[in-house]
C-alpha cells in the first residue's frame, strides 16, 4: 500500500478506506502473491461496535469458500496501548482478493463501463450472485444470511466475474430441516434502505431467506435498467 498512501485508495465507506496493495506469498500461511485490496477500518467505527462487524466478517469469510464470494486472504489486528482502551483493537486491516473492475454499482452508473456489460454478462453476473446466496443459505455446517445484499456489495473481477463482499452484518442461523426454511430473529432491522424487504424494514417480520431474495431482486432490477 506504500504506507497507506492516498494515491493507493480504491474507495471509502462507512467502515474505512480500501487501498490497493501487494502481498508476497512468503508472508502468508496459504501461498499467495499478487495485487490485493486492503481495508483499513476506521478507529472510531471500531470503538462503536465496529469490532463486532469485523469479527463477523472474518468468521464468515474464513468458513465459506465459493467462486462468487470474495476471498479473505488475511487480516491484522493491533491493540491499543492506552490504559483506558487497552485490549481494544486500534488498527485493523483486512486483506482481500482484488475486484479489479470495482463495484457492480460503479459499473452500472458509468456509461462507458455499463456498455461492456452485455445482456449475456448481466445474466452470468445474476446467476453468480444467486449461486453465492444459495450457498450461504444452504451450507450444511452453519447457514448464514448476508443481510446487506446490494450492488455496492458486489465487486467484479478483471474477467467480470461477480464477488459478494462485506459480510459485517451477516448472521449465522438455525435450519428447520422439516420445512426447509431458514429463519433468524433481530430486534432492529439491519441493511440498506431501498434494498430491504418492506415488511422486514417496518419491523413486521423476522429476517428470513425471502428477505435476502428481495434484496437480490433489487440488484437484478438495477442490472435490467442500469
Amino acid at each position: 500500500t506504500d504506507g497507506f498512501s492516498e494515491d493507493r485508495v480504491l474507495g471509502e465507506g462507512a467502515f474505512g478506506k480500501v487501498y490497493k496493495g501487494v502481498v508476497d506469498s512468503l508472508l502468508t500461511v496459504r501461498p499467495f502473491r499478487g495485487i490485493v485490496a486492503v481495508k483499513m477500518l476506521n478507529r472510531d467505527v471500531l470503538a462503536d461496535h465496529g469490532d463486532k462487524h469485523m469479527k463477523k466478517e472474518i468468521s464468515v469469510l474464513s468458513r465459506f469458500r465459493h467462486p462468487h464470494i470474495i476471498r479473505l486472504i488475511g487480516y491484522s489486528v493491533d491493540h491499543a496501548e492506552d490504559a483506558g482502551e487497552r485490549g481494544r483493537p486500534a488498527h485493523v486491516c483486512l486483506v482481500y482478493e482484488l475486484g479489479a473492475r470495482g463495484s457492480l454499482a460503479q459499473n452500472l452508473k458509468d456509461d462507458n463501463l455499463s456498455k461492456e456489460l452485455t445482456w449475456k454478462l448481466r445474466i452470468q453476473i445474476s446467476c453468480g450472485l444467486a449461486k453465492a446466496i444459495n450457498y450461504l443459505h444452504s451450507h450444511d455446517a452453519k447457514p448464514v444470511f448476508h443481510r446487506d445484499v446490494k450492488s455496492d456489495n458486489v465487486v467484479l473481477t478483471s474477467s467480470l466475474s461477480p464477488k459478494l463482499i462485506d459480510c459485517g452484518l451477516a448472521k449465522f442461523v438455525g435450519v428447520d430441516r422439516s420445512s426447509l426454511t431458514v429463519t433468524s430473529t433481530c430486534n432492529l432491522p439491519v441493511g440498506t434502505p431501498g434494498y430491504m424487504c418492506p415488511r422486514y424494514s417496518r419491523g413486521g417480520i423476522d429476517f428470513d431467506a425471502k428477505c435476502e431474495v428481495f434484496s437480490l431482486g433489487i440488484v437484478l432490477l438495477e442490472m435490467l435498467t442500469g
